[in-house]
């Protein structure tokens, strides 16, 4: 009797969420931008991308998440920012202070976030 393997059944692979950030802040990205620290000096670094995730309320719209800077010399890090803006509204407004998020947000941030460090020299 000749035996029949059963095959296993495969896991769906998870699917990474589309993007919904509005196009007015992706489109921001990348650009340079510089930093001056308390002592004055100041140091440039170009902002590569942004992740974000919508966390809104009845007034406001926000977009928080991270920034990856590549600061002069060379070195990357990622920076927690946001966008927001009053509803009804055309301009954007960035921010980095008090960034509030809930864990499930953050858990959907450091996924993109660490797809795109394992895709890009660091």
């Amino acid at each position: 009797m000749k035996k029949t393997s059963k095959s296993k059944a495969r896991k769906p692979k998870a699917r990474k969420p589309k993007d919904k950030t509005p196009k007015e802040i992706k489109d921001k990205y990348p650009r340079s931008s510089t930093m001056t620290f308390p002592d004055k000096s100041v140091e440039n670094l170009d902002v590569l991308e942004g992740f974000f995730v919508g966390d809104h309320n009845k007034d406001r719209e926000y977009w928080k998440g991270f920034e990856v800077v590549r600061w002069s010399g060379g070195c990357k890090e990622l920076r927690a920012c946001y966008w927001t803006r009053k509803r009804g509204t055309e301009k954007w407004v960035w921010g980095q202070f008090s960034l509030i998020l809930s864990l499930d947000k953050l858990r959907t941030l450091m996924e993109e976030a660490e797809a795109w460090f394992k895709n890009h020299d660091c």
